[in-house]
């Protein structure tokens, strides 16, 4: 996924009015205000209630569901190979994350498991 395709895809959501999350790499990159590394997909997290829009948007484009982690995760692929990481998402009224697919992986040895942690997610702004 090329920084050019990333923010093309961005921008036709936003144009769809389909609010979408960076995160992940390019969610950092974006940060950085510069691709510190190759990425082979665009993590994005969205509403849950925005799902079903998002993904006849990208079925429009060519993309199609190629694994599904959970109910609030899946991945999206294309046949030039360009990957999307779906992770959903409920707001609760107060604003905060009520449910979301954003889990930790299990520790080192001897650790505690981490719980589910509410979702990392930022908002493309200046790239």
């Amino acid at each position: 996924m090329t920084a050019a395709d990333a923010i093309e895809l961005y921008a036709e959501l936003q144009a769809l009015g389909i609010n979408v999350w960076i995160d992940g790499g390019w969610g950092v990159d974006a940060l950085l205000g510069a691709q510190t590394r190759p990425h082979k997909d665009l993590d994005i997290a969205i509403e849950e209630k925005d799902l079903s829009r998002l993904t006849a948007a990208l079925k429009a484009r060519g993309y199609r569901e190629v694994i599904r982690h959970s109910q609030w995760n899946f991945e999206l692929s294309d046949d030039r190979g360009r990957q999307v990481d779906v992770h959903s998402f409920v707001l609760a009224p107060d604003g905060n994350v009520e449910r979301e697919s954003c889990t930790r992986p299990d520790p080192s040895p001897g650790r505690e498991p981490f719980a589910a942690t509410p979702c990392d997610v930022f908002r493309r702004s200046g790239w």
